[in-house]
């Protein structure tokens, strides 16, 4: 069973390693070679506990134009930057569109203060979901 769980780090959070995703206009963007990811087996870390240790935690960047981390049965953390340079574009929608994802669960953080939450995947009955979208 594949468990996937993904932080997105909204405007300037501290100690991310990859290179930032730089919202200038309005439009798609993809996110891939912005992306760097942590591998557990420990399925009790529970997001603030992840936040508290992040700095020793040993992040792989992905710089690859996909993610492709296979199946297993630990989780995988994921975490990027996104800086918005564009005050017009104020709304925008993060889409996932690989299906077989158990579960995923999105946490927009700002300044280290969680500020969004949302989950979905296969697992997840549609009304359940925080999002209503076929991509989630």
């Amino acid at each position: 069973m594949l468990h996937f769980l993904v932080i997105l780090a909204v405007l300037l959070c501290a100690n991310i390693h990859a290179n930032p995703l730089n919202i200038s206009y309005d439009g798609q963007y993809q996110l891939t070679s912005t992306v760097s990811y942590f591998f557990t087996e420990d399925k009790e870390l529970e997001f603030q506990e992840l936040l508290s240790i992040e700095d020793s935690l040993k992040w792989q960047k992905n710089g690859s134009n996909s993610i492709n981390l296979g199946f297993g049965d630990g989780i995988y953390w994921l975490r990027t930057q996104v800086i918005n340079e564009n005050r017009l574009v104020s709304n925008w929608a993060l889409e996932l569109s690989y299906a077989p994802l158990d579960q995923i669960e999105i946490y927009l953080v700002k300044n280290a203060e969680l500020i969004e939450y949302h989950f979905g995947g296969d697992t997840v009955a549609h009304n359940d979901k925080s999002i209503e979208y076929p991509h989630t």
